[in-house]
């Protein structure tokens, strides 16, 4: 097929915000997504449930003012179009309460695991800043390192299970630079209520896949190798054939790009590799409950419920879900790996809320749903995680393509906004401008 002027590899987030910039500018271009759906990541289950259920991220996170990017936008680019389309874009000031409590404690008047998150913060904010301005990667420590002073505190495994559950990752592998790069975007906290997070209840991945309409997608068509060594353009193989282009934006997951399934000939030379090693992807899972009543009787529509007691396993419930009777179990680390590939997530879910709620309410649930992003052979994991000393590997990716002809994005290839969604949406728009001034070289 072709030739085309740029091939997308992925239609995620960063896939399609590559496809509009091209789009605009008049270049012809086909999309490859090896699923069969639009989204990637950030994709939506409509029939089992009163409301959608987002398999993967449901946040706007750091829609803060003043833009990166200048203008009367937010950082958020992703938020300021739903909003400006008119689309429900609350933000997520729902309480957080620690369960089971009677009456509900509110997280926020929880004198010592507050206390402690802020000590524990101040301390990752420190980590962060001298790794910042050292210059110097192997300054860069762990979260888990950079808390170390804080470890035998009565509350310091559940502070260690809430950071997990947010990054996805084991503290003892997440790099202070690259959490510190995040807060001087904006906060990004998921556990404590915030104006700069904002929830959508119709759904982040019905809001995403608008974004395809008009775009040439072809899904179920997984890449195996992208040739780039030759004198013209690349040629993407895939099991329907060869596409030819002038240029590809591959934006694969970092799980993806490791696990060697997508080839590249000539190979990635050695700087690529080695940024490669320094990133990984952490693991969280999502499960949605159907009850047959409201088994949250005192709560209001989408608070989130934490376990009291102080264990390492943190999960996050969402409970009333948009004032229906059903809940979402948000897990992270190494465990959901696990629990996934053993078929082990729906049960875990059921058992939280036994434990928090009794065991009436675990038998009111009728229906289940369960993500599967670790053992999803397209994505193999939740979001991207940068090891101590690994942040630069995420500017090799972002700053640096194969040839002038294989350009990455993605959320892992963003310095400042990694993790999330519209971070992965800004790469794809940034990688397509890279490719412009190719072409038009």
């Amino acid at each position: 097929m072709g030739p085309f002027d740029v091939v997308i590899i992925g239609c995620g987030s960063a896939g399609l915000g590559a496809a509009g910039t091209l789009r605009a500018s008049g270049k012809s271009i086909m999309v490859l997504e090896a699923a069969d759906h639009i989204g990637g990541r950030t994709y939506c289950d409509n029939t089992s449930f009163p409301a959608p259920f987002d398999f993967g991220g449901q946040w706007f996170h750091m829609a803060t003012r003043p833009s990166l990017r200048g203008g009367l936008g937010s950082n958020n680019p992703l938020y300021d179009i739903a909003k400006s389309r008119g689309l429900a874009v609350p933000s997520d000031l729902n309480r957080r309460v620690f369960m089971p409590t009677s009456p509900p404690q509110n997280v926020l008047a929880s004198a010592l695991p507050v206390t402690l998150g802020l000590v524990a913060g101040a301390a990752l904010w420190a980590g962060g800043k001298a790794a910042l301005f050292s210059h110097d990667p192997a300054h860069d420590v762990s979260l888990a390192a950079a808390s170390a002073g804080l470890k035998g505190q009565p509350r310091y495994d559940q502070c260690w299970g809430a950071l997990v559950t947010e990054h996805g990752a084991e503290l003892d592998r997440v790099s202070c630079l690259d959490v510190f790069n995040l807060a001087m975007t904006a906060n990004l906290p998921v556990i404590t209520p915030s104006w700069d997070n904002h929830l959508i209840p119709s759904g982040m991945g019905n809001f995403i896949a608008t974004f395809a309409e008009g775009v040439p997608i072809t899904l179920n068509a997984p890449v195996k190798s992208i040739g780039w060594g030759g004198k013209d353009g690349v040629a993407v193989e895939t099991s329907a054939g060869i596409v030819r282009a002038r240029a590809a934006i591959v934006t694969v997951s970092v799980g993806v790009l490791s696990s060697g399934t997508l080839a590249f000939d000539p190979a990635l030379p050695d700087r690529h590799r080695r940024a490669l090693a320094g990133l990984e992807m952490g693991h969280t899972a999502k499960i949605g409950l159907l009850f047959d009543r409201d088994v949250f009787i005192g709560l209001d529509a989408n608070t989130i419920v934490l376990p009291e007691d102080n264990r390492r396993s943190q999960p996050l419930v969402q409970t009333k879900a948009w004032g229906h009777n059903m809940a979402i179990v948000i897990i992270g680390g190494d465990e959901v790996a696990d629990m996934e590939e053993k078929g082990h997530l729906v049960d875990y879910a059921k058992e939280q809320i036994a434990e928090m709620f009794g065991n009436e309410a675990k038998n009111a649930i009728t229906k289940t749903v369960a993500s599967s992003w670790s053992t999803n052979p397209w994505v193999r994991g939740g979001y991207s995680s940068a090891l101590p000393g690994g942040v630069p590997g995420r500017m090799v990716f972002a700053e640096e393509p194969l040839a002038d002809r294989v350009f990455f994005a993605g959320e892992a290839t963003s310095k400042l906004q990694h993790s999330s969604i519209h971070g992965a949406y800004l790469s794809g728009q940034d990688a397509a401008e890279r490719v412009l001034k190719v072409l038009s070289a």
